[in-house]
């Protein structure tokens, strides 16, 4: 429970500019599991679900099953900094990171980026060549 609970304050240390932002968040370690949930504003009465992670240990694996960044904070960079993040982590524990539960949209986006396919359908694997880098639609 201490290596997971050491990886949620690396998150949320990693997210700090973001979160700043927002009225108000909190993350919550059950298990393995880790969640940060956030609320924009005062005026938004509904939390979002920023992050929610597992690690399997027995596996040495780190599953990411949501990532949930507001229609208007996107595009800045949140979402596959934080995938790159998390995956230097598990890099650095000898861990592998996978991406779960996606929507069809983001797998292909994932997929032309350079993560690998795995033997399950709806899950890929981060390596070193998938490109995490923010891609602006701007010319």
């Amino acid at each position: 429970m201490e290596v997971i609970s050491t990886i949620d304050k690396l998150i949320i240390t990693f997210l700090k500019p973001y979160l700043e932002t927002l009225e108000e968040f909190y993350s919550s370690v059950d298990q393995n599991v880790i969640e940060i949930h956030c609320l924009r504003n005062k005026e938004d009465k509904n939390r979002f679900m920023l992050l929610r992670m597992g690690i399997n240990f027995d596996n040495e694996e780190f599953y990411i099953y949501n990532i949930h960044i507001p229609i208007e904070d996107r595009r800045k960079g949140l979402g596959y900094g934080l995938i790159a993040f998390i995956y230097e982590i598990a890099k650095k524990l000898g861990f592998a990171l996978v991406i779960a539960d996606m929507t069809e949209n983001f797998r292909k986006k994932m997929v032309s980026r350079g993560a690998k396919k795995t033997k399950i359908y709806d899950c890929l694997q981060v390596v070193d060549t998938t490109d995490l880098k923010v891609r602006s639609n701007i010319p």
